[in-house]
């Protein structure tokens, strides 16, 4: 217990401090005394306009969402991931690799291909990327067998292929797209990046993720039961095909409403569960609260990272996690020994 509390206190205090230089930090760099200072003033109802200025704009509206976007997406991603390893039983597994990802960026093609007229704003922009993106999620379940038990293989060659499919339906789309703006539209959804956060729209997955966490803590019980695999799971009395029915939309909607307003951004819900196994265990009562509070440590920094390495130019966010992810998934392919 003494060693869990001190590491909560090391995140939530990595993640304070995360926090405060993502806000610091950005095309305009601002003093990291006058960010506390509006942050307090808004807390406390001052009117701070009058002392700052435009530059509490920038800082409450601009950068304060986006903040607390990375840290909603990190986390979000980080918990669905544990739940996806764990409901397939395989260390591989994660969102990214399902289908939910190029789900959405294949709608948003097609919307900004045909649909130029109806697409006039971020928020429904981000509804067509979240019916896309549960929409792959339900083919994928179903096409792979989710009405049976044993299915895990079948599903997870279902999303690989149905993430291939989508995204040839995407470079389709990109080649036959006579508008520029549109297609600069779809490759920066495809890259991942928090600049659309506001105030108005960041609620959906700020609600999304804290529904999945709620729904995930609740049934740890189970998950433990389905890590040591479907029997076990069926002789402690778990409903398997029912419980796996019920996590998978929950893992779809915290994923989706997460990509409906970030874009693509892969291997985080891969590389965190690896991590956070390593130093609490696999009970899933503690793995889900610290993989969230690791995943959303991680994404403040990669989104600071994305932010200040070639200031003013902002680097897309899926390029950090894609250079991270893929030789930790590399090395994890090794060690398994072809298993």
């Amino acid at each position: 217990m003494k060693k869990d509390r001190l590491l909560i206190g090391f995140l939530l205090i990595g993640i304070f401090l995360s926090f405060v230089l993502n806000i610091e930090f950005g095309a305009a760099n601002v003093n990291y005394k006058d960010v506390l200072n509006v942050l307090y003033g808004k807390i406390t109802g001052r009117d701070i306009v009058v002392e700052y200025g435009n530059l509490a704009n920038i800082i409450w509206n601009l950068r304060v969402p986006r903040a607390i976007m990375a840290f909603v997406a990190g986390g979000g991603l980080a918990i669905a991931g544990v739940a996806m390893q764990s409901i397939v039983q395989n260390i591989m597994a994660e969102p990214y690799l399902f289908g939910v990802s190029s789900g959405a960026t294949a709608a948003i093609s097609v919307s900004y291909s045909f649909g130029q007229g109806i697409i006039m704003s971020q928020s429904k922009t981000s509804i067509v990327a979240f019916i896309g993106s549960v929409g792959a999620m339900v083919i994928v379940y179903y096409v792979g067998g989710g009405k049976g038990r044993n299915n895990t293989n079948k599903m997870i060659l279902t999303g690989l292929s149905m993430s291939v499919l989508f995204s040839a339906v995407t470079q389709f789309f990109l080649i036959f797209n006579s508008s520029q703006s549109g297609i600069r539209s779809i490759l920066s959804w495809t890259m991942g990046s928090m600049q659309a956060a506001r105030w108005d729209n960041i609620i959906f997955p700020i609600t999304g993720t804290l529904a999945g966490l709620i729904v995930f803590i609740f049934f740890a019980r189970a998950f433990d039961g389905l890590s040591l695999g479907e029997s076990t799971a069926i002789s402690l009395g778990i409903d398997v095909i029912q419980i796996r029915k019920f996590i998978i939309l929950a893992i779809a909607m915290v994923t989706a409403s997460i990509v409906s307003l970030t874009g693509v951004i892969g291997f985080v819900g891969f590389i965190i569960p690896h991590i956070v196994r390593r130093i609490i265990g696999d009970g899933h009562r503690k793995l889900f609260p610290f993989s969230f509070l690791f995943g959303a440590l991680f994404m403040l920094l990669v989104d600071l990272l994305a932010k200040t390495l070639l200031a003013p130019v902002e680097l897309p966010i899926g390029i950090f996690t894609a250079v991270i992810g893929v030789p930790f998934f590399i090395y994890l392919i090794k060690k398994q020994g072809g298993r």
